[in-house]
């Protein structure tokens, strides 16, 4: 494949050195990949590793530069015509999704972040047709914040190279540069700039009570940005107090490897602590967003989980990073040897370089075959049923996970809808030109469950349905009835439009017995498949929906779908209710399954009975 990867810079950062180990990566696999970024420290290695590096002014939001930008990415799309362009933060993104439609490219972005967001930022953030994110919580951010499909989401590990990441490196002459022979040296590596520097900023505070504890000791923090003028200032305070070069900022290095390699204690949050580990040295995790403590067995989960950023946890303050390092610089050799052992099997185990690469190259893959690719999925979508609307939800999001479909297409009564809540596009069921234009293009139609080859309603919707599959066979779509039901069928004669449609079904699966075995019988074939609902397919759990909010968290309650039947009063429903609550101290929820037919049954029972909830 020939792969763009748009990042913002290739500085000092655990973005950077993700986009660095990623492409050298798919380079040695034999893919072409070209890196566009605003250069930096890390760019000379990607030339050496035979990665193309192209010069783009992509870290800055000014329309002057975003116009500069443009004109080196049309020029190098141009003449390259990549297959996967992959985005690595939200200005390459922004552009990239402007240019996308031009050079007809697959697109995927990486989210690295948990990024700031207001109405103007989610508007033009672009995640591409795919997102891989470094860890759960920014894949749960990116879900909620901007409203992405969970589904079009896959985890993807930061890469360590734990053969430059070793214990076996030598710091000497790093410590021997710097004068700090012989010591207990503590140790920052990473970016100065507003957004990431606290973990430096509160390992300086802690610095004089290190100091107090153990005269041997020196902190050193490695890095530059924006706030490097600031920290220097502060050591040099600390330095001229105590009588002694306690705290050293040397800047920052390309050098990581072996700067790590100088030190005894580390601490700092993301990349930086995984590369600690790998080294094999004792580490102290906490960042901007929060403080894990030692890295060990007991904050190793939620170091996986936020990728080593601390999200949500307590924050970091000098008195418990001095304590921390204090108890790691007191370790015996015996357990100093456990604890490198236990870190560098961890980051080994989750955060390969060749397990990220994989990610990468499978999703990659994924976005090429669906390329053009289209379903269209017909069934009783667009009217307010909530199991329609389930069985839809469960199958667009089915569809979105296996990334076999690259486009998907719902007919439905109300298209605008449909499209907002499934993020697909959407077409009036009704609309003979719009179907035609849908079925031109497509692959595959799909009746997406539900028992829509029925004529209780009407023989009108039968011969509708019937029609759809016809029309979609004159366009050479392949045709798939997926989870359905037949029946009941009242008149004789419709029982032939059933069978025609069955028998010329590329695909068929039944929901009950008694539907896969009329269409067995109808049509001879063995080829019907059982299965079973597809709203059984529906993602479970997370949070109480938006429409029970108002029930209490301390009522104890049940869900009811009622539905008028002929021969059974409200007044019976009642007395059952009323002795629930009597009898077990529960009390109905009720919810209209199709609000057509249902919502006035459901609107008679709350108003009988006052204290239930609709």
């Amino acid at each position: 494949m020939k792969i763009l990867m748009a990042t913002m810079s290739m500085g000092l950062g655990g973005a950077e050195t993700h986009v660095l180990e990623l492409s050298r990566a798919l380079a040695a696999r034999g893919h072409e990949v070209f890196v566009a970024s605003a250069g930096g420290v890390y760019a000379e290695e990607l030339e050496r590793a035979g990665v193309k590096h192209v010069q783009a002014p992509l870290c800055s939001k000014s329309p002057a530069a975003v116009a500069r930008a443009v004109r080196v990415l049309s020029r190098l799309m141009e003449q390259e015509k990549f297959d996967i362009v992959h985005a690595h933060a939200r200005i390459p993104a922004f552009i990239c999704g402007k240019l996308k439609k031009k050079y007809g490219f697959a697109f995927i972005t990486t989210a690295h972040f948990d990024f700031r967001v207001d109405a103007l930022l989610a508007g033009i953030t672009d995640w591409g047709e795919r997102v891989l994110a470094v860890s759960a919580d920014i894949a749960e951010n990116v879900t909620k914040k901007y409203g992405y499909p969970a589904e079009k989401i896959t985890l993807v590990n930061n890469g360590i190279d734990t053969a430059r990441f070793s214990p076996a490196n030598s710091g000497a002459g790093v410590r021997a540069r710097l004068g700090v022979d012989g010591k207990k040296v503590v140790m920052y590596l990473g970016r100065l700039d507003e957004d990431s520097f606290l973990p430096a900023k509160v390992l300086l505070e802690s610095a004089e009570a290190l100091y107090r504890e153990c005269a041997d000791v020196r902190v050193l923090i490695v890095g530059s940005g924006e706030k490097y003028g600031e920290l220097c200032e502060k050591a040099k305070e600390i330095n001229e107090r105590l009588g002694a070069e306690l705290a050293l900022l040397p800047g920052g290095t390309a050098q990581a490897a072996e700067h790590i390699a100088a030190c005894d204690v580390f601490v700092g949050p993301s990349r930086s602590a995984m590369e600690a580990l790998a080294s094999g040295k004792p580490t102290v995790v906490a960042g901007t967003f929060g403080m894990l403590g030692i890295f060990s067995p007991e904050v190793a989960g939620e170091a996986l989980r936020t990728n080593f950023c601390c999200r949500a946890s307590a924050p970091a303050t000098a008195e418990k990073v001095s304590a921390c390092v204090l108890r790691l610089l007191s370790l015996s050799a015996e357990e100093r040897e456990a604890a490198a052992l236990y870190g560098r099997n961890f980051i080994k185990e989750h955060y390969s370089v060749a397990a990220m690469a994989d990610t990468c190259e499978a999703e990659y893959k994924n976005l090429l075959a669906a390329r053009g690719k289209r379903a269209v999925l017909c069934g009783y979508y667009g009217y307010g049923n909530i199991g329609d609307e389930a069985m839809l939800g469960a199958l667009t999001s089915a569809l979105a996970r296996s990334g076999r479909a690259g486009k998907i297409c719902v007919m439905s009564r109300t298209p605008a809808e449909t499209a907002a809540r499934f993020c697909a596009e959407a077409v009036p069921r009704y609309d003979v030109r719009a179907l035609h234009r849908a079925f031109a293009e497509a692959d595959v139609l799909i009746f997406g469950g539900g028992n829509i080859l029925q004529d209780k309603t009407s023989t009108k919707s039968l011969v509708y349905y019937t029609h759809v599959l016809s029309l979609a066979q004159k366009h050479a779509c392949r045709t798939a009835l997926c989870a359905n039901g037949i029946g009941p069928i009242l008149q004789k004669k419709n029982m032939k439009l059933v069978k025609n449609a069955l028998a010329q079904a590329d695909y068929i699966s039944m929901r009950d017995e008694g539907s896969l075995l009329l269409a067995r019988e109808l049509t001879g074939r063995e080829d019907i498949f059982a299965a079973s609902d597809l709203a059984f397919a529906c993602a479970q759990g997370g949070e109480k929906p938006a429409h029970l909010s108002h029930v209490p968290k301390n009522v104890r309650y049940y869900a009811v779908f009622p539905k008028r039947i002929r021969g059974v009063a409200p007044a019976r429903l009642i007395s059952f209710f009323c002795r629930m609550k009597r009898e077990h101290g529960l009390v109905p929820v009720f919810a209209a399954m199709y609000k057509g037919e249902d919502g006035s049954l459901c609107h008679e029972l709350s108003r009988a009975l006052p204290w239930a909830y609709y």
